[in-house]
């Protein structure tokens, strides 16, 4: 029993040295193709017919395979990535002010400036941690029906697309407080309309055409990404 589990745990490992292998040659490839201003204006296309008949346009990205969806994906997260970032920003204002107008204690102009460059690097990664965790959890977790990883990837970000939306207009809180009153009830239904578009994007990736052969599947992967949101929490990294 020993020796067969040992030959099981060999095998995954080369699968997933293998499977690693595989998603950096696709992203150096598909890195190379991309035209940012083309393939801007082919994301607004997708993202429209997206919010007009989302299932069936999550049905073609999952069954698409050349590396057209990522593109539009890597828009989405830099899109998400500048937005976070921009508000990261803002939020440490007051240590950039401070740095401007001088400092009396050294060593709180050390502190403050070293946490305020910490906050705005987690905010600088958040949204990709973000995309790869569930990514992985729903690519290792996925045995049956194997996508590759760019596909999975792909339709991870584009299931954000409400949650970056969301993020964009939370630049309004940047004018005043009051504003929090508008982003705050937005990011809530933005959240509920992602939950909603990765159910049925992980349902087409798991290839269950039945609600009730993918429900608790769905359960478990959400269940494993809120607990990895409870881990990175504790460094600062709120998914």
């Amino acid at each position: 029993m020993s020796e067969e589990k040992k030959e099981e745990s060999v095998i995954n490992t080369e699968e997933l040295k293998k499977d690693a292998s595989t998603v950096v040659n696709e992203v150096k490839d598909n890195f190379k193709n991309v035209d940012m201003k083309k393939e801007g204006k082919a994301a607004k296309g997708f993202i429209k017919e997206l919010f007009k008949n989302p299932i069936d346009k999550i049905q073609d990205m999952v069954k698409e395979n050349n590396g057209k969806y990522f593109k539009y994906a890597l828009i989405i997260l830099a899109i998400w990535t500048v937005v976070d970032l921009i508000l990261a920003i803002y939020s440490q204002r007051g240590v950039f002010f401070k740095i401007f107008t001088g400092f009396s204690n050294l060593l709180g102009f050390s502190t403050s400036i070293g946490s305020a460059i910490l906050s705005i690097f987690l905010a600088l990664i958040t949204p990709t941690v973000a995309v790869l965790i569930m990514t992985l959890i729903a690519f290792l977790f996925n045995k049956q029906n194997k996508k590759s990883f760019l596909t999975v990837l792909s339709g991870v970000t584009i299931a954000k697309i409400p949650v970056v939306a969301a993020e964009v207009i939370s630049l309004l809180s940047m004018i005043g407080p009051f504003a929090i009153k508008i982003t705050s009830p937005v990011k809530i239904f933005a959240g509920i309309i992602s939950t909603v578009l990765m159910y049925f994007t992980l349902k087409n990736v798991f290839g269950n055409k039945k609600d009730s052969e993918f429900f608790y599947k769905f359960l478990i992967v959400e269940a494993i990404y809120y607990a990895a949101y409870i881990i990175l929490s504790l460094i600062g990294i709120y998914i």
